[in-house]
């Protein structure tokens, strides 16, 4: 059973949950329920969970954190490719324009959804991050995430020595569709409150622990 919480005040809700305070410790506390919710909602363990000011920033944060930490390992940008389509959300595809080095590979679409089939990679690449909207806000099609993830798994059997990440843009389908990130087989996934019909300026980044 979800849990439910007590009202907050104000003072507690805008309260520095690291500060050893009454109220600090009280918004730590909440803060610290909310994200065991959003874990045992996802199947998720709860430091998995990372709260941002919205799903956009949730995606700014999963492309850029993962670009450039394989950059900050020392992979030249020519030897990463992201992999994503013309669906995506500007909060995926804005911060792509931050590296002009990268490969960038978009893929086509039949009937609103993306096609991985023959999907192929220059040797020289060393890292892929794949980033798919599960919904579209658009068009609405839902795409297809589990098998993208088993095509995505076979494509690493294929390439034993490429490292690729899947994130997915969930924000549209928490209403509609079952988020268990295991069964889905992906390594992060953004959320906005917005479509939840709870607080604005809420987000949330799910990051598998492995990753």
């Amino acid at each position: 059973m979800l849990k439910t919480f007590p009202v907050l005040t104000r003072s507690v809700l805008t309260a520095n949950p690291s500060a050893l305070h009454a109220e600090g410790v009280l918004a730590r506390s909440a803060l610290s329920d909310a994200r065991g919710l959003v874990a045992q909602t996802l199947h998720a363990h709860p430091d998995e969970i990372f709260f941002t000011s919205g799903a956009t920033e949730s995606d700014n944060l999963a492309i850029l954190g993962v670009i450039r930490s394989w950059i900050k390992e020392g992979v030249p940008e020519k030897d990463i490719a992201v992999v994503t389509s013309e669906l995506e959300h500007a909060g995926v595809v804005e911060p792509l324009n931050s590296f002009s080095g990268i490969f960038k590979i978009t893929l086509p679409l039949a009937d609103g959804v993306v096609d991985l089939r023959g999907l192929q990679f220059e040797p020289h690449i060393q890292k892929v991050l794949v980033s798919i909207i599960f919904v579209s806000n658009e068009i609405g099609t839902v795409q297809p995430i589990k098998e993208i993830a088993k095509t995505i798994r076979r494509i690493k059997k294929q390439y034993p020595a490429l490292s690729i990440i899947f994130h997915i843009d969930a924000t549209q389908a928490p209403l509609y569709q079952n988020l268990c990130v295991d069964k889905l087989g992906i390594d992060l996934m953004t959320l906005g409150a917005t479509k939840l019909y709870t607080h604005r300026g809420v987000g949330v980044l799910y990051k598998k622990r492995s990753i």
